[in-house]
């Protein structure tokens, strides 16, 4: 390597090996190849080095310099010291050129003799690009200082990738970078403007500058504190030079701009420390400062929607914007369980009992696609049958491995089962009980338009106006919201207690006065397919009822099981405990409501919604539960 050559690219490089390739690459693919590449790697811990050493060996233009972690000023002074060209430039180790940087920038250089030749760029932020807008526009063609334009001092990037400077100007007024880790190109820049005579710059963007949020730049492990101390230096810089009066309003703006970025990374325990600070460097310029950390300068989303610290008072706090109205922060809840669905957010997950009887195992296909609807809650599944079948074991299981089987004897219909399932758990740990069972085909003649409707039709009705899809589901649990409803069933098995025979009157009212039940009750659910509180059903594991109670023909002589009878007096016992009956329809009209609801009404209540639970107020946003101080008051 010869004792001069036309350009010095000086890189601090950490942990880069993931970008190290494709820098070095546009650098040594200039069309001007008389320059020479200074690695100073600063410590890294990964295969930087490893990657910048096989390089040097292919290439005598690229030397690696070595020292221990001490930030990128430091560095880049090592890589100044050992500089041999006529023009010093530094890249960032992520960041890369166009192929015709240097010929442009040293031809420029070269024909107007200039100090510093400056560099536009492009903001590179993943796919896309964006170009820098800078308050000084750059003159074509033209020389300049800063004595000509006043805006030039403040008005461009502080980064050292820039500018191209003269090595002979950087030497004879020993312009170096900061020894701080934060805002250390900040004295390098300003010192390199002030004594440059001749200055020009290029006409195209040919720096590409890659924003990661993980950069030095962006880094909160670096020393942000230290960046008052690179002001500093900044400040007594100007001092000395005459010009801080000059320029004593750009330097406090630029000051209170960098402050309150600087602000946002500063770790609780530090906070007292860096504002005291901050008030030195200030002085009367801190109350500005302090403005400008509560100003307002959000864009239209981030009014819309988001999250930052701010200054309130002396305290650093958590501010959450939505629709323009702010919320004070007091912690994370966790995220809401798997379980809890949009639908159940602010409240326990149900605990639901489901009771099954499978007489007819050729329906068992039926069912299982219709318990799959069964969601967003804790359910434990009793399934009664009268004969054992392989087939539906399996697909039972399947569905849910815990399920319980219980082989019964084929008494009371499916009403004894059910009952002997209530009286073998615990129903405070449950919230609902789900009643199930197969059906056989019936033909009827609609009162309306006398249309005959056939084949199942009947058990379709009832069991999907509870578990036709998912939707269907959570809005009938969505009933038992309002304290009143205890029981939700088809509206097709609404009935009058007087629709009954006069035999069957006879022994309900019996059965009624056994059991102790005071309630007159004028309508019953006529059919065991429901959904009700589970403390409805205490009364049958209070009572002596057992499988006596349900002899294969009633007493009456009626043709009939007593099943029917404890399917009144289930209806009975809703009113019985204080509550009332909820029928619904499976109809239309019905169904429309049901996708509206369910699409629109509670998605939006699990993307936004603001609920008091105690004394405590919780926003919830996207499933994820806040916990809110105050809601501060527009003003």
């Amino acid at each position: 390597m010869s004792e001069f050559t036309k350009i010095s690219v000086i890189i601090p490089v950490y942990n880069a090996e993931l970008y190290l390739h494709k820098c070095l690459d546009s650098i040594l693919n200039q069309t001007l190849q008389d320059f020479e590449v200074i690695f100073v790697d600063d410590g890294s811990t990964d295969s930087s080095l490893n990657i910048l050493n096989e390089y040097a060996k292919t290439d005598s233009r690229i030397i690696v310099l070595n020292q221990e972690n001490q930030g990128q000023g430091n560095a880049r002074n090592l890589g100044i010291a050992n500089a041999k060209g006529e023009y010093i430039y530094f890249m960032d180790q992520d960041d890369w050129i166009d192929n015709n940087l240097f010929e442009k920038a040293y031809k420029k250089g070269k024909d107007f003799d200039a100090d510093i030749v400056e560099v536009p760029f492009i903001y590179e932020f993943g796919s896309k690009s964006k170009i820098s807008t800078l308050k000084f526009k750059m003159p074509d063609n033209k020389v300049f200082d800063y004595k000509i334009n006043k805006n030039y001092l403040f008005g461009t990037s502080f980064a050292g990738w820039s500018r191209f400077v003269k090595r002979e100007l950087i030497e004879k007024e020993n312009i170096q970078f900061s020894k701080y880790r934060s805002l250390e190109d900040f004295i390098y820049t300003i010192k390199a403007k002030i004594y440059a005579k001749k200055i020009v710059s290029i006409n195209k963007q040919n720096y590409h500058y890659k924003v990661r949020s993980d950069s030095d730049l962006n880094s909160k492990k670096y020393y942000k504190t230290e960046s008052i101390k690179a002001l500093h230096e900044v400040k007594q810089l100007l001092i000395d030079t005459d010009l801080y009066n000059k320029y004593k309003k750009d330097f406090t703006m630029l000051t209170i701009l960098s402050l309150v970025d600087t602000y946002k990374c500063i770790p609780d325990e530090n906070l007292n420390e860096f504002l005291q600070n901050s008030k030195l460097l200030l002085e009367k310029d801190y109350k500005k400062f302090l403005k400008y950390l509560e100003r307002d300068n959000r864009s239209f989303f981030q009014r819309i929607f988001c999250l930052r610290n701010e200054f309130k008072g002396d305290n650093k706090q958590k501010i959450l914007t939505i629709f323009n109205r702010d919320f004070i922060i007091c912690e994370n809840m966790q995220k809401s369980d798997k379980k809890k669905n949009w639908c159940f957010l602010n409240k326990d997950v149900p605990r639901i009992l489901v009771h099954f009887h499978l007489y007819y195992h050729d329906q068992i296909d039926f069912y299982i696609e219709k318990f799959k609807n069964i969601t967003d809650c804790d359910w434990d599944f009793f399934v009664t049958y009268v004969e054992e079948n392989e087939e539906s074991n399996k697909k039972i299981l399947e569905l849910k491995p815990d399920a319980k089987l219980i082989l019964v004897e084929n008494v009371g219909y499916d009403v004894w089962p059910f009952i002997s399932v209530i009286k073998s758990v615990n129903l405070d740990e449950y919230d609902y009980v789900i009643k199930m069972h197969t059906k056989s085909q019936r033909n009827d003649i609609l009162r309306f338009k006398h249309i005959l409707r056939t084949g199942y039709w009947w058990r379709n009705e009832l069991v999907n106006t509870l578990l036709k899809s998912k939707h269907r589901f959570r809005k009938v649990l969505r009933y038992f919201d309002n304290k009143n409803v205890g029981m939700v069933f088809s509206r097709l098995l609404l009935q009058n207690i007087k629709s009954l025979h006069k035999a069957y009157r006879d022994v309900l009212e019996d059965e009624v006065n056994n059991l102790d039940i005071k309630t007159k009750c004028r309508n019953w659910c006529a059919g065991t397919m429901f959904i009700a509180r589970s403390d409805i059903f205490k009364f049958l594991q209070d009572n002596n009822i057992t499988i006596e109670h349900f002899p294969k023909k009633m007493c009456t002589g009626a043709a009939d099981s007593k099943a029917h009878i404890f399917e009144a007096i289930f209806g009975i016992e809703v009113v019985e405990s204080g509550y009332e009956f909820k029928p619904i329809s499976n109809g239309l009209y019905d169904t429309f409501c049901d996708f509206i609801k369910a699409e629109f009404q509670q998605p939006l209540q699990w993307l936004f919604c603001l609920t008091n639970i105690g004394n405590e107020k919780i926003l919830t946003i996207m499933g994820i539960r806040i916990k809110i101080c105050d809601i501060i008051p527009k003003n």
